[in-house]
């Protein structure tokens, strides 16, 4: 079972009409630089979760390692044209499968407001008031107008908006943990395991939700020598992941090698994602070509055993290789679309079982 089974991107980020269709358990986003594919997952994770503030926060916020403010990343998740008005814009997306929402149309608009700034105090005393305390902050408005389809024939339309200010990072910001019509989607860029505040978040998530147990056996694939992963202080204050090793005894997960890391953050981002999507954005990162076929046999299986649809971008002809390796020749379990080159255009390729083997194993084709 597939959650979606095809993608109209109509607009995000500049698209226009991107359409994946007939999609399968693994889906590989090829193509030269700035073709797309990263936004090709951003847009994808808002869709599952796009009643969700903090969804748009955490997505904008993985591209904000440039001097962005919160406010200015939103804005460039919608289309912007040098003849319309800079503060507003419309995201559309459109999908099919067995997730019941099939549209969302998002618009955002900018403003600025005078926020009184909260004294260090709980309570403000009157006399203490000063208009001085004033300032311009940046916001904006994010109304989202979604279709679901709840049974066969019948439609339902609802709408959610909130707002979001830059520098005050607790408005507005509550995850409701029950949204209706959500799908569980969790997105792992290259960098992700070097955010070991995230990682012990998702390890307190398994060990209270009893993944436990699978994130220790999916790692241990990766290295047998690994006994236990625990959560630990030496001072009381900052905590570390630590793996209990039968060969070193407990060490930091960070005093191993980067694809020992990168493996955790892969393993972690599978915790809890049974029936869910997962988003990977350059599949081969900090994997060494030695251990490809080791963990991508590993992501193939625990996306089958946890009905988990993959969208994974990459620019490694030897990562495609490896996930080939795992699939039968005739599965519809792996599709790879060719995204166009986004200054000579072009139609997006689509390359799926037999003829993605003869490609690549009969003619040796490069089809990235």
């Amino acid at each position: 079972m597939y959650h979606f089974t095809q993608i109209n991107i109509h607009q995000f980020r500049g698209f226009h009409h991107f359409n994946f269709d007939n999609l399968g358990r693994v889906n590989l986003l090829v193509g030269m630089n700035n073709a797309g594919k990263t936004s090709v997952l951003e847009a994808l994770s808002l869709y599952c979760r796009s009643f969700d503030s903090m969804e748009w926060i955490a997505t904008a916020s993985r591209r904000r390692r440039q001097p962005l403010s919160l406010i200015e990343s939103l804005k460039w998740f919608f289309p912007q044209k040098s003849h319309q008005n800079d503060q507003s814009g419309e995201i559309q997306i459109e999908a099919q499968g067995h997730f019941e929402v099939r549209e969302i149309r998002a618009t955002f608009e900018e403003f600025n407001e005078n926020k009184h700034l909260m004294a260090s105090s709980a309570i403000e005393s009157e006399l203490d008031f000063d208009q001085d305390n004033e300032e311009l902050v940046q916001g904006a408005e994010i109304k989202v107008l979604r279709q679901l389809l709840l049974s066969e024939n019948s439609w339902h339309q609802e709408e959610e908006k909130f707002e979001l200010w830059e520098n005050f990072e607790n408005l507005n910001r509550t995850r409701k943990r029950t949204l209706p019509h959500t799908l569980p989607v969790t997105t792992i860029m290259p960098y992700s395991h070097q955010e070991k505040r995230v990682q012990m978040r998702q390890m307190t998530h398994a060990k209270t939700k009893g993944f436990a147990e699978q994130v220790l056996n999916l790692i241990q694939q990766i290295d047998p020598g690994i006994e236990n992963l625990e959560i630990l202080s030496n001072d009381g204050k900052r905590f570390s992941l630590y793996f209990q090793h039968q060969k070193i005894g407990l060490a930091p997960v960070n005093m191993f090698g980067e694809g020992v890391q990168r493996a955790l953050a892969l393993v972690l981002g599978l915790s809890g994602m049974q029936n869910g999507v997962l988003l990977i954005d350059e599949l081969e990162a900090g994997l060494h070509s030695s251990v490809l076929q080791t963990v991508f046999s590993l992501l193939v299986k625990a996306c089958r055993d946890y009905n988990v649809q993959l969208f994974a971008t990459t620019h490694s002809l030897e990562a495609l290789d490896a996930i080939l390796a795992n699939v039968p020749k005739d599965s519809d379990e792996i599709v790879v679309y060719h995204l166009p080159n986004p200054i000579k255009g072009g139609q997006l390729q689509r390359f799926d079982g037999d003829l993605l083997h003869h490609l690549r194993y009969e003619r040796g084709l490069d089809v990235r």
